[in-house]
């Protein structure tokens, strides 16, 4: 739209300056116009009299006296005649001027109402384009304000000490980070295999001001042939978690300890004979195997360790003689039957 009323205002310029051409050149030419006529009005009165005398060489007196009566009134006649029609030519071309001015005047007015139109149109369009550049620029400047408050480092009281000598434990952090101010809350995360400490450590303190100043102190510094690394953490966020297990003690899994008390717990007799089923069935098995691929291998197993253990103590004799005893009773008390 800016640059329509550009052009529209050129136009407007070019159109004035032909305007103003064209009064000039009519004003040149009515000047014009009167000279030639104030120089025809000179000439008639110049040449009457010569007229006459070259007409009238040989003139009687009386017509020499009625003569130039007679072309006196002509030559006013004359000039009445030519001084009225010039004013009538005159009035016309004032007229004309004064309607050409006026239709000039009226288009000028025309095109400067089309012109203040579109300079209104243009003016609303620039208003509308200006208000949604504000509101895009506003919405652009609050998701920018939101993004660098996201993305902002936010200052908070819990310091990262890194780089920990071995044995350094909970206890003594606590003793040794206690002299900068007061600790809400200390975190030492340890091995769940080990149980030892990973050497690394979160300590909260009250102030933000306490615990800048104890990381600006320890940062870089000598304990027990160590070097510490000590930093403020700017995003609580990622370590949101971090202080859940801080107040439970700590209590070794000895794992190793647990799997020795199982072996050496005493086993029921159920329990001994589904592991002793077990391994003779996978030993028949393996023994399959080996006969169907052609080696034939007699080896002492576990059969021969549960038949020297049976020996050993009498499992299978035992149930052996109470079988025959009960066999002997029962015949006798047949025989006993059969002679009565």
């Amino acid at each position: 739209m800016a640059k329509k009323t550009k052009s529209n205002i050129k136009e407007n310029q070019s159109i004035n300056k032909k305007e103003s051409k064209k009064k000039e050149e009519n004003k040149k030419k009515v000047i014009e116009e009167e000279e030639e006529l104030e120089e025809i009005s000179t000439s008639k009165k110049k040449t009457t009299p010569k007229k006459q005398s070259i007409i009238n060489k040989k003139p009687s007196p009386k017509k020499q006296k009625q003569t130039p009566k007679k072309v006196k009134n002509k030559s006013k006649k004359e000039e009445e005649d030519n001084s009225e029609e010039s004013k009538e030519e005159k009035i016309s071309e004032k007229e004309e001027e004064e309607e050409s001015k006026e239709e000039k005047k009226d288009s000028i007015s025309e095109e400067k109402e089309e012109s203040e139109e579109e300079e209104e149109k243009s003016e609303e369009d620039s208003k509308i384009n200006k208000d949604n550049i504000k509101k895009s620029k506003s919405r652009i400047e609050k998701t920018q304000k939101a993004i660098e408050s996201l993305t902002k480092p936010k200052k908070t009281s819990v310091i990262y000490v890194g780089h920990l000598p071995w044995g350094f434990d909970e206890k003594a952090l606590y003793k040794y980070f206690s002299q900068f101010g007061t600790i809400n809350r200390l975190y030492n995360p340890r091995s769940t295999l080990s149980g030892r400490s990973k050497g690394y450590a979160f300590i909260e303190f009250l102030d933000e001001k306490t615990a800048e100043i104890a990381a600006k102190t320890m940062n870089n510094y000598l304990l027990f042939d160590r070097i510490l690394k000590c930093n403020v953490i700017e995003d609580k966020s990622k370590y949101d978690n971090m202080f859940k297990n801080a107040k439970k003690q700590f209590v070794f899994n000895d794992k190793y300890k647990k799997l020795l008390e199982k072996q050496e717990k005493e086993q029921s007799k159920e329990e001994i004979k589904i592991k002793i089923d077990t391994l003779l069935k996978r030993e028949e098995i393996k023994r399959e195997k080996m006969k169907e691929e052609g080696f034939n291998i007699n080896f002492p197993g576990y059969k021969s360790i549960v038949d020297e253990y049976k020996k050993s103590h009498n499992i299978g004799e035992k149930k052996n003689k109470g079988n025959t005893k009960k066999i002997e009773s029962v015949k006798k008390k047949e025989k006993i039957k059969g002679k009565k």
